[in-house]
């Protein structure tokens, strides 16, 4: 994981700043085949690139055609004690397969997030592995914080598709939570409505 450049780079060759590489995860827990990153600020105190000191990833699984894969929950922390050197150490797991899940290949693909206080809510896509494999997408709300497992390790069904229907999702993107509309800019004319005709007084 890197960023690229500065801001939008429009020329020339880019700086790649790394951010996240395999070194940086604790020992003997890396991603299995990660799909999808989610980054979330659950401590103050604790600060990776700008501020963000947990993870979440999808991974597709590494059983078979991709399968076996799961949720997975990241902290940004040093395992060793303080001057030991930060690591992304693992907190948590929620498998494809946990029970309920129904209707699904045995992975996770797309994942998106969103942070309110100190409570992540997550939207997940698995299966649609094939053309007829169908799929589903679950929402996970984590609201124990940094350094912690899942609050709630069962995920809730939203929608799926059958496994006959030739069809899959292929994103799942969360929208803010109130959409307002814009407010009509006011005109001479509308202004000239509001105030009504002059009036005039005469002797």
């Amino acid at each position: 994981m890197a960023i690229i450049g500065t801001g939008l780079p429009t020329s020339g060759t880019p700086t790649v700043t790394t951010l996240l590489q395999i070194a940086d995860l604790a020992s003997g827990a890396t991603p299995k085949n990660p799909e999808t990153v989610v980054f979330a600020d659950l401590d103050a105190t604790v600060s990776f690139a700008g501020g963000v000191d947990t993870m979440y990833v999808s991974e597709f699984g590494t059983t078979g055609l991709f399968s076996g894969g799961s949720i997975t929950k990241w902290s940004w922390k040093e395992p060793g004690g303080t001057g030991t050197g930060f690591q992304w150490v693992l907190n948590d797991a929620i498998p494809a397969n946990t029970a309920g899940m129904t209707n699904v290949d045995n992975n996770f693909t797309y994942l998106s997030g969103r942070q309110t206080g100190g409570t992540v809510d997550l939207v997940t896509s698995n299966g649609g592995g094939g053309t007829a494999s169908g799929g589903a997408l679950w929402s996970i709300s984590d609201s124990k914080g940094y350094d912690q497992g899942f609050s709630n390790a069962t995920p809730n069904l939203l929608t799926s598709v059958t496994n006959t229907s030739n069809k899959a999702f292929r994103s799942a993107i969360q929208l803010p939570r109130r959409l307002r509309p814009p407010r009509p800019r006011a005109t001479s004319s509308m202004a000239a409505r509001r105030s009504g005709p002059a009036s005039s007084a005469s002797n």
